[in-house]
């Protein structure tokens, strides 16, 4: 008999790009015959996608010289910082090792994954760049970071992120790192694909397979999106965005009213809420 396991199912945090292809791919996996609570929150998982990919494009659509220039200068802290880390390892043989191997294990946690964030779209990179910050200050490693890359690189580091973040309307001009804006809107899609996933589990009956195997089939972009996303972290540092679905920022399908399914996005084949 097949099983339910729910400890498959717990989200782990990611991107804003992962969480609106995860929204995309529970969509797309949902069953046109499930009960009518998780219709109702599938729904809801629809409506809170809309409303977070309408933020982040309003996000990415900021074009502002301002904007591009706090983008140019976080790009260049990044760079800097990841640089001076990487030539500890150059330079191992005539570094001190206990120098060069704390160098070597910071750089794997903020830069394991590379340096392809900088090239992602504005409210998306800020998104990962606040990832990487909050790990600096969360584990202690600004005082390290200080002495291998130097106390200006750092100092330098945190206020671009700072000015990037106010540039882009999503932190305020007195404020330090931290999201507003669309991170409501992440944070409500969130709610929604937990809410879903905990409707979807209460369906199941231990004793029935077909009840088992629905919900194993409804939610296995979680499963999915879950193993991409620890299997990313083992690598050493970030999160991995899974590769499926299709590209996140394509318009999330509206749900029909009645009648006719709505049509599909063109450049995301993914069926409107059943």
């Amino acid at each position: 008999m097949a099983r339910f396991e729910a400890d498959r199912y717990r989200i782990p945090t990611g991107s804003a790009g992962s969480k609106l292809a995860l929204s995309r791919s529970l969509i797309s996996a949902g069953d046109k015959d499930a009960a009518p609570q998780v219709k109702k929150a599938l729904k809801k998982v629809h409506a809170a996608a809309l409303t977070a990919q309408d933020a982040w494009k309003r996000m990415d659509a900021v074009a502002s010289t301002d904007a591009r220039e706090a983008d140019n200068v976080i790009d260049n802290a990044h760079a800097a910082t990841e640089i001076r880390l990487q030539t500890y390892a150059w330079l191992a043989s005539e570094l001190d090792a206990d120098d060069v191997e704390q160098a070597k294990e910071i750089h794997a946690k903020l830069y394991g994954q590379g340096m392809s964030f900088l090239k992602l779209p504005f409210a998306e990179e800020w998104a990962e760049s606040e990832k990487r910050l909050q790990r600096i200050t969360e584990e202690g490693l600004r005082p390290a970071l200080e002495r291998l890359v130097g106390k200006p690189f750092i100092e330098a580091l945190f206020s671009a992120h700072t000015k990037y973040g106010v540039a882009l309307g999503i932190t305020k001009a007195d404020a330090g790192p931290g999201p507003t804006g669309i991170a409501n809107e992440l944070k409500a899609l969130d709610a929604a694909i937990n809410q879903y996933v905990r409707v979807v589990a209460g369906t199941v009956d231990d004793d029935d397979d077909a009840t088992i195997d629905a919900a194993i089939a409804m939610l296995r972009p979680v499963d999915v999106y879950r193993s991409r996303m620890l299997a990313g972290r083992g690598a050493g540092g970030g999160d991995a965005v899974p590769t499926e679905p299709a590209d996140p920022t394509a318009p999330v399908p509206v749900a029909p009213t009645g009648g006719a399914p709505a049509p599909e996005a063109p450049s995301a084949p993914i069926p409107p809420v059943k």
